[in-house]
């Protein structure tokens, strides 16, 4: 809850707006400190969600939303302006990515083996085909071909179809040109040889490149998934941490985890699998929503068994309130309910983290950090304590709003359920689950990872991803880890040397060099309730711009001129990371760690050397994780 004066300007999503309805209409009353106060007396996550039904229910709110549904009048709209995309102006890498998706869009809003869903997959198969991406651009002609496509337009179908196999080295293309002309013959059609044209055009599909998933070789008996130079450690001013168990390197390997859950962001839902976020350049919709598209029939499958069954009818209600990355709080209880197989099964197991009696190992599951176990996700930490009443009772409605919609719109509970907020509120397993969605709500603001993918101008977000064993490694605003996004994993490698017996470290907030100390303290006490006592806080290091270079740091000439050779590589190394070739020098990232190496012996703070190469490392783990590159045309 919250005094100050709210406009409409300040509403960024629907939620908003009916959190300030719902202050409004309490301070109207005037029962503001009363509520507040009787909030604040609640101790348990289930007790808050039953407190805002009542809310909700005593001043009138009733959780409403609307989206989009499959249409074939919506469908055809959104491919004409893929059409407009796709055809305006000179071809275009940036403008055919556009058409891409909104012809995918146009895939997601067809109804199931209409007329309107073959014509998407047509005219989407012809910018994967300018992609030269033609496998893909083959799956979207065969799907178009078994629908209702219209017979007048097959002919140029085939064609397309022909070159692709010509460029794919397939021996049967020429039966298709022939099939094709013998289409335009029988209904006089003039010849098109706008495709056949394209033969002479055709290059070789290149592929990109994809670098392997690391391996650990002598893994943590603790951790299978960890480096045995790495360890849990528990204490009360760090609480749950790792250290190092002997000297590290800069540029081991040290955590190869699987995401315990991944939730896609909305922006990429018509470019992205809704199940494992990788990109889908011949996705398949839903039958049913028009928010979930697959890169695979498999994919599309194992989502529909483990969330996407539940999730169907009320995730484009959810999103358009502005709930987005939001909604993970929700799709980790279905999953777990899957899991599970019943509530009391489930209630079983929470029961067992309650009573853990060792901090260090809360979570653990036969003597081990099972990063697929909900226990170790139950485990996370909170901070309801920390929270401000605000904080907290967004939240609570946020959670009431999901509660609602998969309780009245959804089969979870068995039937649907009736929009009766008392009855509701008394319903014991829908409650439970209202309280563990709440406590995911909180857990992920402290805990959630961005997955992200580089787009050569930038990193963006992909989705978030819960990393149970990674929530672990504390804050630095000079890390000595960097993490890498990478399909199913997230990696970790060590940036800097970590001597035996210190704690590894990640970044919550950008480090010192990009962003003030009084700015990073901000953040970090405001989003994730940290003091941060790190040694660039204390001694207030300089930003980039006023980084020192080694030779002013360093008095002996002897380790001056050790430096200087070291490095002497590093420009050209930059110039090939900046034209994105990372083959030419198959030991460049070697040989940028020994650069770190050679600097951190010898040079006793901070320097624009460091500075710089680091920040090279990160961009080539960056581009040797998740990327999505516009197609050369």
């Amino acid at each position: 809850m919250s005094r100050r004066t709210v406009s409409k300007q300040d509403f960024s999503n629907e939620m908003d707006r009916v959190l300030f309805i719902l202050n409004r209409k309490i301070f109207k009353v005037k029962r503001y400190k009363e509520v507040n106060a009787k909030f604040k007396t609640l101790v348990t996550d289930e007790q808050r969600v039953i407190f805002m039904f009542d809310l909700l229910k005593e001043f009138g709110i009733q959780p409403q939303s609307t989206c989009g549904i499959k249409a074939s009048a919506r469908s055809e709209y959104i491919r004409k302006v893929g059409n407009k995309a796709f055809t305006t102006g000179p071809a275009n890498g940036s403008q055919y990515v556009v058409a891409w998706k909104t012809y995918s869009e146009s895939i997601a809003y067809s109804p199931p083996r209409s007329k309107e869903l073959a014509l998407a997959y047509a005219n989407r198969s012809a910018v994967l085909f300018r992609f030269k991406k033609y496998k893909e651009s083959l799956g979207d002609i065969d799907r178009a071909l078994d629908l209702d496509y219209p017979d007048h337009l097959k002919p140029k179908l085939l064609l397309r179809k022909g070159v692709c196999l010509r460029a794919l080295g397939e021996q049967d293309y020429e039966k298709l040109f022939e099939e094709a002309y013998q289409l335009m013959n029988r209904m006089s059609i003039p010849e098109n040889m706008g495709e056949m044209n394209r033969l002479d055009e055709v290059r070789r599909q290149v592929e990109e490149k994809e670098y392997p998933v690391p391996t650990i070789t002598s893994c943590n008996p603790e951790v299978p998934f960890a480096s045995d130079a790495v360890a849990i450690k528990y204490d009360n001013i760090f609480g749950r941490h790792l250290v190092a168990t002997r000297d590290i390197k800069a540029g081991e390997t040290l955590i190869v985890e699987k995401p315990y859950e991944l939730f896609l962001a909305s922006e990429h839902m018509y470019s992205h699998c809704v199940k494992c976020l990788n990109i889908a350049w011949s996705s398949i919709p839903c039958d049913y929503c028009s928010y979930a598209l697959f890169c695979s029939e498999k994919c599309k499958e194992d989502a529909w068994k483990q969330f996407h069954d539940i999730e169907c009818p009320i995730i484009g209600l959810l999103q358009n309130l502005g709930m987005d990355t939001n909604l993970l709080s929700m799709r980790l209880i279905i999953t777990l309910l899957r899991k599970m197989g019943s509530f009391q099964k489930l209630r079983k197991e929470l029961e067992i983290v309650d009573n853990w009696k060792d901090p260090r190992t809360k979570g653990f599951s036969d003597g081990k950090f099972d990063n697929e176990s909900y226990r170790s996700v139950y485990s996370l930490m909170t901070n309801t304590d920390k929270r401000s009443v605000p904080d907290l009772f967004k939240k609570t409605l946020n959670t009431a709003y999901i509660l609602f919609f998969l309780a009245t719109r959804t089969t979870m509970f068995g039937n649907k359920l009736e929009a009766n907020f008392s009855a509701l509120g008394k319903n014991p397993e829908l409650t439970f689950v209202g309280g563990l969605i709440l406590r995911h709500q909180q857990m992920m603001s402290t805990n959630f990872f961005k997955f992200g993918e580089d787009r050569k101008v930038e990193y963006i977000l992909r989705g978030v991803a819960i990393m149970p064993f990674l929530s672990l490694i504390n804050h630095s605003c000079d890390p000595n880890t960097v993490r890498q996004s990478k399909k199913a994993h997230m990696v970790v490698y060590a940036l800097f040397p970590i001597k035996e017996g210190g704690q590894l470290f990640s970044n919550y907030v950008p480090f010192y060099g990009l962003l003030e100390r009084d700015t990073r303290q901000k953040e970090l006490k405001e989003q994730f309730f940290i003091d941060c006592h790190c040694r660039p806080c204390e001694e207030n290091w300089p930003m980039y711009h006023e980084l020192k270079p080694y030779r002013s740091l360093v008095t002996s000439p002897h380790q001056i001129e050790n430096i200087r050779e070291t490095l002497k590589n590093f420009m050209r190394y930059l110039n090939l990371i900046t034209a994105g070739d990372l083959e030419s020098e198959p030991d460049m990232l070697k040989n940028m760690y020994k650069m770190i190496e050679v600097l951190c012996e010898s040079v006793p703070g901070p320097c624009a050397e460091i500075f710089h190469i680091s920040g090279t490392i990160k961009r080539v783990i960056i581009l040797e994780g998740n990327v999505f590159h516009v197609p050369e045309i």
